[in-house]
């Protein structure tokens, strides 16, 4: 266990915590957990899950029950009451027919029983957020999901969505996490290409602006990665969101946040898949980025 990837974090008392993608390739378990008292420092917790989940194997593997997931993707965390929300995703692209399927689901754990030391204890499934059938059916890629809690009008908003598909945008129930019955997702970020690279929206609300930020272009080729980050805003969360040219999300807009520029020192490469983290007044931009030996490892700033 030797990486960090799609991280996100949340504060519970005076410590930090952070989860991130898990892999077959670890023998772990699924969804990481670590855990700080300063956010520099990162001890190793484990993992909340033991296998994927089987209704969630079950769902993306309709279409080849012989091409499972590779792992457990994307978690987004959310302390709600008095409980710790942890929003996860699960991807099988099946060679044998070039399908595509995908889903979020939710796990949660009161805050108190809360253990590091135990870390699969205590938190209960909440199974399936979003499902996408085999594409072309469904237009979108149900993975990457991230919700905000509008201070406007305590509604919830939950981004979703990655490459080939682009990026949606749905209304929540908050007594469920989950979306409304009869709702359908809306389109508010896309490049006009057939691969259409782009994934791993945050979106948050500051002054009067709900801003969107999300990943392009290539993930996961360790050095050579050009994975960036870009961002757009809007008075309203259903958008449209525009970059500082005024150029439209979904026409491939964005204004450039992180890129292989960004680390003067040429240490790393392929910044992306970010969270934002606020505390008090202070906003954190917590996102992976590859070493030359091609690992991604955790990287936090300041956000100004």
């Amino acid at each position: 266990m030797n990486f960090v990837h799609d991280p996100t974090i949340v504060k519970i008392g005076d410590r930090y915590h952070l989860f991130h993608t898990s892999n077959d390739v670890d023998d772990a378990g699924y969804i990481y957990w670590r855990y700080s008292d300063d956010m520099i420092n990162w001890r190793f917790a484990g993992a909340i899950f033991d296998e994927i989940p089987q209704y969630a194997v079950a769902e993306v593997t309709e279409t080849d029950p012989n091409d499972p997931p590779e792992g457990v993707w994307a978690p987004h965390a959310m302390v709600v009451g008095d409980e710790l929300w942890v929003y996860y995703s699960v991807f099988a692209y099946h060679e044998s027919n070039g399908d595509r399927e995908s889903l979020s689901g939710l796990v949660t754990i009161p805050i108190a029983d809360i253990d590091v030391d135990d870390p699969m204890s205590g938190w209960t499934d909440q199974g399936l957020v979003i499902n996408a059938e085999p594409e072309p059916t469904d237009r979108y890629s149900a993975i990457d999901v991230h919700v905000l809690e509008d201070p406007n009008d305590g509604k919830w908003w939950m981004t979703f969505g990655s490459y080939w598909s682009g990026i949606e945008i749905i209304e929540l129930d908050p007594s469920t996490g989950k979306p409304f019955a009869n709702t359908t997702p809306t389109n508010i970020g896309d490049t006009g290409t057939a691969l259409n690279p782009i994934e791993a929206p945050v979106l948050v609300y500051r002054d009067g602006y709900y801003y969107l930020f999300v990943s392009k272009d290539a993930c996961c080729q360790g050095y050579d990665s050009t994975y960036n980050v870009v961002v757009g805003r809007s008075p309203n969360p259903m958008g449209p969101y525009v970059d500082r040219d005024m150029v439209l999300m979904t026409d491939d807009g964005g204004y450039q946040v992180l890129d292989n520029d960004s680390d003067p020192t040429g240490r790393y490469r392929g910044p992306g898949h970010n969270d934002i983290y606020k505390e008090g007044d202070d906003w954190y931009i917590v996102y992976h980025a590859y070493r030359a030996d091609g690992l991604p490892e955790l990287r936090i700033h300041t956000l100004l």
